[in-house]
C-alpha cells in the first residue's frame, strides 16, 4: 500500500494497517507487532514516522507502544530511510485493554509504501 502525505504540520497522519481486532486477544497474551516500509526521496521532510501498536478499550483510552524511524519535532528532518523493518518489542495485553490496532503515522510530508505489517503473538495467556 502506498501513501502520499503533504504538508501535515499541526497533526500525524494515521493510517491502520490491521484492522481493530477484538475477541482474537485475552489479557495476558504477549504480541509484537512488525511492518516493511519502503521510502521515496522525493518531497521528503518528516518530523515524525513510526509504526505505533495501541491497545484500546475505547472511550476509556489506549496504551501505546510506537517504534520511531524520525521523531524529531521541528524543524523537518533531511534524514530519509530508503527501506527497512518496523519492529515493536513484545507487549503484554492488560485485562481491559483487548482491541489492538496497528498504525503507521508520518508527519510532515513524504511517500511511504508498507508491506507484511501484522501483529503477531509470542505467547498464550496463562488463561487459555
Amino acid at each position: 500500500m502506498q501513501v502520499v502525505v503533504t504538508g501535515v504540520i499541526d497533526h500525524s497522519l494515521r493510517n491502520r494497517f490491521a484492522p481493530r481486532t477484538a475477541d482474537s486477544w485475552v489479557a495476558g497474551d504477549v504480541v509484537f507487532a512488525e511492518c516493511e516500509f519502503e521510502t521515496d526521496a522525493a518531497g521528503w521532510a518528516a518530523t515524525v514516522f513510526n509504526l505505533n501498536l495501541a491497545l484500546c478499550n475505547v472511550p476509556e483510552g489506549s496504551v501505546t507502544r510506537s517504534a520511531d524511524v524520525i521523531h524529531i519535532g521541528s524543524p523537518a528532518s533531511t534524514f530519509r530511510p530508503a527501506t527497512g523493518i518496523f519492529r515493536i518489542p513484545p507487549l503484554t495485553i492488560v485485562a481491559d485493554k483487548t482491541h489492538l490496532e496497528l498504525n503507521v503515522v508520518l508527519k510532515g510530508s513524504g511517500t511511504y509504501r508498507i508491506d507484511r505489517a501484522a501483529i503477531k503473538r509470542v505467547m498464550l495467556s496463562a488463561a487459555r
